[in-house]
């Protein structure tokens, strides 16, 4: 290994014995790289000279580490780390026993490594597995500059274009090597598989004012994406809404062939009419979605004498029995019904009827 030294400045100034100064030809290394480095390799077994020391050091933004390899201090590794790309000179100051000082010096060219970086792929799959997207690895560079290795789970693959159509799930690694410099660099990426998705929504505190719509999805890449207007998106599968209806919810996941929608019902009732005939209020009945199946309500007196019983899709009440105007108070319902994802639910409360 090719020696270098540095000498304190001070030194120059104050030492009027120097048996010597050296210098030797530029070294050319790659970012990041770890060399090691001597000087009289020649003498005492490798040990330096007899009653020197040695100190070594780098000119101008050194970011690297010095580890010294013996006690003499003639043989150092340097692990030369983030230090910027540009030239350098390694010094090493050996000072003997006569208190004479010696510098050797080595300039250090370090040079970048290949900027490469693949990215994750999604591969899109149908029920029986089928693969329904070609992903590719792509460098971005140039074959007449590098040169390529891929690996899929750090075994060898026999491609060396600079991009690379994988045909199975797992790890891929390529290394990028500069033809003319030697430095190199890797990547690493994996192939990622999308299912298909599916899933079901859920209203918790259905017909009060504000209900919570649940989204329920498996399968896919997660994370996903809600959205109930099918624009904005977000990451939260609640949605909070004040007015009955059929919601339609947008899921989608990392892969750009998994989109599904799904239906939430959401049910209201009035808490109070007029069935004065004029023409406000007049009717009590339920706000209930279109896709909302096998609605019925019943509705009782204070007493539990049952009212009337009907479909609300199709029917109201108009405060009557047998076809006599009732009286004002409170009136107590039970709905039983069936919300769009097909659950059986049933739901009572109370309502007033005013003239």
């Amino acid at each position: 290994m090719q020696p270098i030294l540095e000498i304190k400045k001070y030194s120059f100034v104050l030492y009027l014995f120097l048996f010597c100064c050296a210098s030797y030809a530029q070294q050319n290394i790659c970012i990041g790289s770890i060399k090691n480095y001597s000087v009289d390799m020649n003498e005492n077994n490798g040990a330096g000279t007899t009653g020197s020391t040695y100190n070594w050091s780098v000119s101008n933004s050194f970011n690297g580490v010095i580890t010294e390899l013996n006690p003499s201090g003639n043989q150092v590794q340097i692990n030369w780390q983030n230090t910027p790309v540009g030239t350098y000179t390694l010094f090493v100051e050996e000072i003997n026993a006569l208190n004479c000082s010696k510098l050797t010096t080595l300039n250090v060219q370090i040079l970048p490594n290949p900027v490469v970086e693949i990215e994750d792929q999604i591969v899109c799959i149908d029920a029986t597995n089928n693969w329904l997207n070609a992903p590719i690895f792509q460098t971005n560079l140039s074959p007449s500059v590098y040169q390529f290795e891929w690996y899929l789970n750090d075994v060898l693959l026999s491609t060396t274009t600079p991009f690379l159509a994988p045909t199975q799930l797992g790890t891929y690694k390529v290394v990028v090597k500069n033809s003319s410099t030697t430095c190199s660099s890797f990547s690493e990426a994996e192939v990622l598989v999308s299912s298909p998705m599916s899933g079901f929504t859920t209203i918790s505190d259905d017909f009060s004012d504000e209900s919570l719509i649940h989204v329920h999805v498996s399968g896919g890449l997660s994370p996903y994406l809600y959205s109930i207007n099918g624009v904005d998106f977000q990451s939260s599968p609640v949605f909070s809404v004040d007015e009955a209806g059929e919601y339609t919810i947008t899921i989608k996941d990392q892969s750009d062939c998994n989109v599904i929608e799904l239906c939430a019902c959401v049910f209201r009732y009035d808490k109070f009419f007029t069935p004065n005939n004029d023409g406000i209020n007049d009717f009590w009945t339920l706000n209930i979605p279109n896709k909302a199946k096998k609605v019925t309500v019943a509705i009782f007196d204070r007493y539990g004498k049952l009212i009337k019983q009907f479909d609300p899709t199709k029917e109201v009440w108009d405060g009557k029995y047998n076809k006599e105007a009732l009286f004002s108070t409170d009136y107590w319902f039970v709905v039983d019904y069936l919300n769009c994802s097909g659950e059986s639910k049933q739901f009572k409360s109370h309502f007033t009827l005013k003239r």
